[in-house]
């Protein structure tokens, strides 16, 4: 009797957490909530089967009132920014939009949604990279604006879900499977049409309506046009339903832009609550259908317009060679030599002596390299694993970085010149002092300290391959990174094996001394450039903080070396060093939390210059200029050279002006997502970075050298390079 008891209790607690519980079969991400809207990820099958396409799903659900947009927004808003973080060669399709409603707040109409608006996508192949048995994980980075009548709040969120692969056929959840039913039925059909500008101003769409079907009796229409800014988005559409076409009639602004190619929209058509959508447009070339047919690549690059893929196509044997010649180059840019200029006074000190001596120097000086570069990459790697957009250089956007550094490089600087002692074995050793102060791991750390200073710079050839780099498996990636150090790495120890160059100076003598510290003054000059991007990233509060702490640091080190030069060190001496160091320290690194500046506001101040966005770029091109986009950052010396050489000369900006070119510029000194997304969709990470966008809004963008010329760029402007 108790067993039966026993058996009907269990089976009532079953059935109870059956009905309360949501299916186990529920694919859905952790919920992101705010105060006005929720989002997660979902999926309308608990699996995907291995080798074949994936629906994935953001579902919104917005309190009342609230409002989220399309990818028009109308007159005013933002559409939501999708940027994907996918197992390697996964693509995510176009974005599904449901339909939208014409939405009129006070005197401004968006278009967009409320309630629950569930957007999709299609993977494609999911199984063909995974595991046929396993999991994948998909994160998106989301961001998107809400509204109400008298407000609008910006929100972000990272999502992810582990999605099951299987070999068999998934199976449907019933909870989320009927909305992207729904969502499936609002996908609009192809349709072609005719496009007119009239006299009267109007923009005319025509439309054959057989297209539409034949029961159109009692039909209501709306009409939301797809580019922003070609219309008058606040006046509704006048159409007309005639037996054998539709008419669409459009508003144009007060100082309406050309009307891109291929112009068109998403007509509704209502038939006793009924609805259907078409996706009307007119003919376009094919540069015009994959910018404007396919918005997949831009919505899941933030909606830039440079996401057209022009990544160079190179296997993974060129990318490695390519990373060990741009390793070679590395060693000539201006952000590096104050460095290895050490390392060469090393060479120099040990030339006429004992040549074993020489060669194990070498090596350690490259393992010193090769280590810095694989940390270096080991850390990128894992960073952009979790979903942040950061690339070559990611650590100089970091304003703690660039004071620490900063510290660093004053730091050895004075002892170059003598204040103090300690820091010789960073260089090699000088003066006799290398065998008892410097040995393997001085010429170690030499290396280290090298390859964080040449991250600012991107050489000749890096470019493609990092770019290639940071797009392959883990193992690829780091084969790369390896080359890239080993070519940096490569002359010195060439110069270990063969240092009869070297012997053709003077023997060591007093003339080292002078040499040594001559070479703390490029080290000065570098301080003193970390303190200008330091200015850039923070403000002129922060950089006079930190100039005080090097300043408190200058003395504490001076107390530090001189009772060893002149008397007996004292512990007083020492504790007040300690102390000292301690206090200019703590004022740099409070410095450097102080919120980033407007890099924005730095660009104004040049009239030549205007700050770079997708938007200004398609303005631009529409109203019939060129535009010349420099992506730089202030923490990169090779930028900064290219700026002052070439773009700051007269006759160079001639040619901008003959040519109606507008030159704008691309700030990465802080982190953006934006321009990382827009350096990836041309397979760069790194700046600095020169694209040419021709006039019209059917030219492909073209990419230029690194050290432009003044003969290139009027090649390019007109049409020949």
């Amino acid at each position: 009797m108790m067993g039966s008891v026993r058996f009907w209790g269990l089976a009532a607690c079953t059935l109870l957490a059956a009905a309360t519980v949501r299916p186990a079969s529920a694919l859905e991400s952790e919920l992101v909530a705010t105060s006005h809207s929720s989002v997660r990820l979902v999926a309308p099958t608990a699996s995907a089967r291995a080798g074949e396409p994936f629906r994935l799903g953001i579902s919104f659900t917005l309190k009342p009132g609230w409002h989220i947009y399309w990818q028009n927004p109308g007159e005013s808003g933002e559409a939501p920014k999708l940027r994907w973080s996918l197992p390697p060669g996964i693509e995510a399709g176009p974005v599904e939009w449901p339909t939208p409603e014409r939405i009129q707040t006070k005197s401004v109409v968006s278009f967009g949604f409320d309630g629950t608006p569930l957007l999709g996508t299609t993977l494609r192949p999911l199984g063909a990279f995974a595991p046929r048995a396993g999991q994948a994980r998909v994160a998106l980075r989301l961001n998107w604006l809400a509204c109400e009548e008298d407000s609008c709040v910006p929100a972000s969120a990272e999502l992810a879900l582990d999605v099951p692969i299987t070999p068999e056929p998934p199976a449907p959840d019933p909870r989320w499977a009927p909305a992207f039913t729904l969502l499936d039925r609002q996908q609009p059909t192809r349709v072609g049409a005719t496009i007119d500008e009239r006299k009267d101003g109007k923009l005319a769409l025509r439309l054959d309506a057989s297209a539409l079907g034949t029961n159109r009796t009692g039909a209501r229409f709306a009409f939301f046009p797809r580019e922003p800014g070609v219309v008058d988005e606040g006046e509704e559409a006048e159409i007309t339903a005639a037996r054998d076409h539709i008419e669409i009639l459009l508003s144009r602004g007060a100082n309406p832009p050309a009307v891109p190619s291929g112009f068109g929209g998403l007509l509704v058509v209502d038939v006793a609550g009924n609805e259907r959508s078409y996706d009307v447009g007119a003919p376009r070339d094919e540069a015009a259908r994959a910018r404007i047919d396919v918005p997949a690549a831009a919505e899941t690059r933030d909606d830039t317009p440079l996401a057209t893929d022009l990544r160079p196509r190179i296997g993974a044997t060129v990318a490695i060679l390519f990373a060990f010649l741009g390793g070679l180059l590395l060693n000539l840019m201006p952000c590096v030599f104050p460095v290895l200029s050490l390392k060469v006074l090393a060479f120099v000190e040990r030339a006429h002596g004992d040549a074993r001596g020489v060669r194990s120097q070498g090596w350690a000086f490259a393992s010193g390299v090769m280590v810095s570069f694989w940390l270096l990459a080991g850390a990128l790697l894992a960073v952009r694993a979790g979903g942040a957009e950061l690339g070559w250089g990611f650590q100089l956007q970091s304003p703690l970085f660039i004071a620490l550094l900063a510290y660093l490089l004053f730091a050895l600087a004075l002892s170059l010149v003598g204040v103090f002692d300690v820091m010789p074995s960073l260089g090699g050793g000088f003066a006799g002092r290398a065998e008892s102060r410097s040995g393997h791991a001085g010429s170690f750390w030499t290396g280290a300290l090298a390859t964080i200073v040449a991250t600012p710079c991107t050489a000749p050839f890096m470019g493609p391959a990092l770019g290639f780099a940071l797009t392959q498996p883990p193992t690829v990636a780091m084969a790369v990174f390896s080359a890239l150090g080993a070519g940096m790495a490569a002359p010195y120890v060439a110069l270990a094996y063969f240092p009869s160059a070297l012997r053709l100076l003077p023997k060591p003598g007093v003339w080292m001394e002078r040499f040594r510290q001559l070479m703390a003054f490029p080290l000065f000059a570098t301080v003193l450039w970390l303190a200008s991007v330091f200015e850039r990233q923070t403000d002129v509060t922060a950089l006079m903080q930190l100039l005080t702490g090097l300043l408190v640091v200058a003395f504490a080190l001076w107390l530090w070396g001189a009772p060893r030069r002149a008397i007996r060190r004292s512990l007083a001496a020492t504790m007040a060093a300690i102390a000292l160091a301690a206090v200019g320290f703590g004022l740099g690194i409070s410095a450097a939390s102080r919120a980033p500046a407007a890099v924005a506001e730095n660009i104004a101040a040049d009239g030549f210059w205007e700050p770079w966005s997708p938007a200004r770029v398609e303005a631009l091109r529409a109203d019939g200029h060129g535009v010349f986009v420099n992506f730089t950052a202030a923490w990169c010396l090779t930028c900064k050279v290219n700026e002052r050489a070439i773009f700051a000369r007269s006759d160079v900006r001639e040619v901008f002006a003959r040519h109606r070119v507008v030159a704008l510029e691309a700030d990465w000194t802080n982190e953006n997502a934006d321009i990382t997304n827009a350096l990836a969709s041309f397979g760069r990470d790194g700046v600095p970075l020169y694209v040419f966008y021709p006039a019209g809004l059917d030219g492909d963008p073209v990419l230029l050298p690194q050290v432009p010329t003044r003969q290139h760029l009027e090649a390019v402007f007109s049409g020949r390079g």
